[in-house]
């Protein structure tokens, strides 16, 4: 009598081809798996079990943004707070899933106006409260000189700029820090930025035949931390200032490198995880040291002007 084979043995068994009409593809580049044997493809190398490549394909990922249109406001929270657990986040992610490109664009514009309107409320407040002071201290001026029989609007003007003038502008603009507007850019930018250095590494890798959204995927979902980690830092320099002076820059200046090791992180589990890449640590440095470069090109530029 032969034995039933154990649960363990008969997971990753092939499919039966005679009985499946539709072609399985490799998630990554594509090729067509029929008649293989091999849970592994030959020509990126990605390796997977069948059972969960045609599960995969089959259903749609529990919460994933891009897959609830109809639920939107619902998935994009799942998806942004799973983000904050990589590891957890691209295990239950599968390259079968399909790519809705539009969603993925959707998702990061939805990002990047938030992003802009936390920005904007961060400049408002500091243009309000600097405006506030500065035509306190001009009123305060103007009485005390008026008291003192000694007023002079062409003093007034001189020393206390009026509302509106050049100087005054000028007063207004530097009360917001300058390293915050190309932090900004670099956290709107990050995403394709890493996406077009990684196409470059991909050229010469052996898995060169991956898809391209594939990868942008993979940038994406790796950059979604932006909005709660500029909000965050934020919150901890103004905490800061108020019981320690002193300290006024020191985390602004430590803003981009954050932001930088997370997001390089997350995308490294996306790599390892998701893609399954070798030499996984060696590509996302290298992608990230370009991307730091371009990025202090970009602030070396903004300085200057």
């Amino acid at each position: 009598m032969v034995e039933p084979l154990p649960p363990t043995a008969t997971a990753d068994l092939p499919p039966d081809w005679s009985t499946i009409s539709h072609d399985l593809v490799c998630p990554l580049c594509t090729y067509n798996l029929r008649g293989l044997i091999d849970p592994r493809c030959p020509e990126c190398g990605y390796t997977f079990t069948w059972s969960a490549l045609q599960e995969a394909c089959r259903a749609a990922h529990p919460y994933l943004f891009e897959h609830y249109p109809h639920r939107t406001l619902w998935s994009f929270t799942r998806t942004t707070r799973a983000g904050f657990r990589p590891s957890s986040f691209w295990s239950r992610l599968s390259p079968a899933h399909r790519i809705h490109t539009n969603r993925l664009l959707l998702y990061w514009l939805v990002h990047t106006a938030l992003l802009l309107i936390a920005a904007a409320a961060v400049f408002g407040i500091a243009f309000y409260t600097t405006i506030s002071s500065l035509n306190t201290t001009r009123a305060s001026a103007r009485a005390i000189a008026t008291a003192g029989g000694m007023f002079s609007q062409q003093w007034l003007n001189l020393v206390y700029p009026p509302p509106g003038s050049w100087r005054w502008l000028k007063s207004v603009s530097n009360s917001v820090n300058p390293e915050l507007i190309p932090f900004v850019g670099l956290l709107l930018l990050w995403p394709w930025l890493t996406f077009l250095s990684l196409l470059i590494f991909q050229q010469s890798m052996r898995k060169s035949r991956i898809r391209p959204a594939q990868i942008f995927r993979c940038c994406i979902y790796a950059g979604d931390a932006a909005l709660p980690i500029f909000l965050a830092i934020l919150a901890f320099n103004f905490l800061t200032i108020v019981q320690f002076p002193a300290t006024q820059n020191i985390q602004l200046d430590l803003l981009p490198f954050i932001f930088l090791l997370y997001a390089s992180y997350r995308l490294l589990i996306a790599y390892k995880t998701y893609l399954r890449f070798d030499h996984v640590i060696a590509t996302i440095l290298a992608s990230q040291i370009i991307v730091a470069l371009i990025g202090w090109k970009l602030v070396f530029i903004w300085a200057q002007n």
